[in-house]
């Protein structure tokens, strides 16, 4: 769970996909055996549900999160009285990092005041999104919006109980952690023998798993990193582009723009016009 926390905390550019929602109603004696193959989360919007995993139950109530992860097993059952939850397949992860829920231990129940005030906003919106028979993309929006308020609640502020405490994959760890490494230091003169040393591992394989893991080279990601760090600057519009091209890293203006047309498409002065 740290891993996600620190994700959040340092990233504005999360991207997040829901892939299909729905509302179910259960009746008491409902029971189900299922595999998942999908990220999936159900809000739980009345009633109580044991869910067993690994021969281990737990209980989710009312406005509590359960996560289920792809290929994971489960047995679910209504606690003695019929039961409901919006359940959601989606997806995470920040821009060309790697899924926030590859290697993490984040598949459990969530709970605690502040998300249980963030579902019920959640299910009162949910609602008056799927009452039409379809939604207007601004309807869209707004529910993908109120999903990310929902998500973010989930894994900065909520109490969790994890199905599995299994130990994560170390080397995916050590990239998660050079990547955030990266992001935060990206206007320095960062190498990838330094960044391999960090990681412990030889160049050549630090450069290998990086690409597996990001889809890109250290070096790339830093430049992305530093991008994104220079559109927010330009936006705020209170800083020149000569000392915009210093606090992001670059030697002159001159190489600033140049690389930011390469990213971009455009000079830093047309992004900034078209955007105030």
């Amino acid at each position: 769970m740290k891993e996600i926390r620190r994700i959040f905390e340092m990233f504005q550019n999360i991207s997040l996909t829901i892939d299909f929602q729905h509302i179910v109603e259960k009746e008491k004696n409902w029971s189900e055996n299922k595999t998942n193959t999908h990220y999936t989360l159900w809000l739980i919007t009345s009633g109580t549900v044991d869910i067993t995993v690994d021969k281990k139950t737990f209980s989710a109530k009312e406005n509590d999160v359960v996560i289920f992860y792809p290929g994971e097993s489960y047995h679910a059952a209504a606690k003695g009285v019929p039961c409901s939850f919006i359940f959601l397949f989606f997806g995470l992860g920040t821009g060309n990092m790697i899924d926030a829920f590859k290697e993490a231990n984040a598949s459990g129940i969530y709970s605690g005041e502040v998300l249980h005030k963030q579902c019920k906003i959640y299910r009162k919106n949910f609602r008056s999104f799927v009452q039409g028979s379809s939604l207007e993309p601004v309807d869209m929006l707004s529910c993908l919006t109120d999903f990310m308020l929902l998500i973010k609640v989930l894994f900065t502020k909520a109490e969790f109980t994890a199905f599995n405490k299994k130990k994560k994959n170390i080397t995916s760890q050590l990239i998660i952690d050079s990547l955030l490494y990266i992001n935060e230091h990206c206007t320095e003169d960062l190498t990838v023998k330094d960044l391999a040393k960090r990681a412990g591992m030889s160049e050549k394989y630090y450069i290998s798993m990086f690409h597996y893991n990001a889809a890109v080279s250290p070096k790339q990601y830093q430049i992305e990193c530093r991008m994104k760090k220079a559109a927010n600057l330009l936006m705020e519009g209170n800083k020149t582009i000569d000392r915009i091209s210093q606090e992001v890293g670059y030697p002159d203006q001159y190489s600033f723009s140049k690389a930011f047309k390469k990213y971009f498409g455009e000079a830093p002065s047309s992004f900034r016009g078209t955007r105030h």
